[in-house]
């Protein structure tokens, strides 16, 4: 399915729509529901095409294993750092060679937190060019239920091993956050990794069996009072039955952030340093 394919499907689909459209509210709908289409058609159009390959690097990809800036037209403002990393570049570790772009871990006495997002190539590249989106949140996940979005504060978390469902594809990119600690910090958060003793554990496993369970309803989610939970890792796949909170079982070697409010959604989208790109099937 080409792109002028979609574009002629999405086009067809809001005349149609628009001749029965007399109201705002009415357009508002409408348009809502031709973004979810658009989503929808575009998600098809690989299907259409099972010989093409997955696209590695959206950016200037010829240049190989040597960081550029890209600025972009959509929503962000100013440039962010990228770099497309082949077998060569990945064995020589090519993208942790500059701490200004690939910053290891900040000092205690660092004002900054770095945080670590892996994703596809295609997603990565929504998020650079129209930022954050919580509703595009996978379901039932161990802090949120389509309505998240993921970090933690190790590389290695996300590449090269991590892959979060068998129904998705595996992490080829990773984002870089520097995020300025005090700024996150203002937010109303949830901390459910610090200090973890025995009545922090009931806790998280109350949040994430609720999240897991699709049972975390409005009135649950506004008593979190939460722009942003942090805490382990449940270990398990959505596969397995959590039928109870006892069955959710803490990683406490993996920390994990989930974003969700808009506004702290935004200080990520301000604060996103790098994006590497690695060539699939390294």
């Amino acid at each position: 399915m080409a792109a002028t394919d979609v574009d002629m499907i999405l086009s067809d689909f809001w005349k149609i729509w628009s001749k029965t459209l007399d109201a705002e509210n009415d357009f508002q709908v409408a348009y809502c529901l031709l973004e979810w289409t658009q989503g929808f058609v575009e998600n098809l159009a690989p299907l259409a095409r099972p010989g093409k390959k997955p696209e590695n690097f959206p950016y200037q990809r010829k240049k190989l294993n040597t960081w550029f800036k890209q600025e972009h037209s959509g929503a962000r403002k100013g440039a962010v750092n990228l770099i497309n990393v082949d077998k060569d570049g990945h064995k020589n570790n090519c993208y942790t060679q500059d701490d200004n772009k690939f910053p290891n871990s900040p000092a205690e006495d660092d004002k900054y937190e770095i945080f670590y997002h892996g994703t596809t190539a295609r997603h990565a590249k929504l998020i650079l060019e129209d930022g954050i989106d919580l509703c595009q949140g996978g379901e039932r996940k161990d802090f949120s239920d389509g309505d998240g979005f993921y970090v933690t504060d190790k590389f290695d978390n996300v590449w090269p091993n991590a892959r979060w469902s068998k129904q998705r594809p595996p992490c080829s990119t990773v984002l870089v956050f520097k995020v300025d600690k005090s700024e996150l910090r203002n937010f109303r958060s949830l901390d459910l990794w610090r200090n973890f003793d025995t009545d922090l554990e009931e806790k998280w496993r109350d949040v994430v069996w609720k999240f897991r369970n699709g049972k975390a309803d409005d009135a649950f989610i506004k008593d979190l009072k939460a722009d942003f939970i942090e805490g382990p890792l449940c270990t398990g796949t959505q596969a397995e039955n959590y039928d109870k909170p006892q069955s959710c079982i803490p990683h406490r070697g993996f920390y994990q952030l989930c974003v969700r409010s808009d506004l702290c959604a935004k200080l990520f989208d301000k604060s996103l340093l790098s994006a590497v790109f690695f060539k699939l099937n390294l």
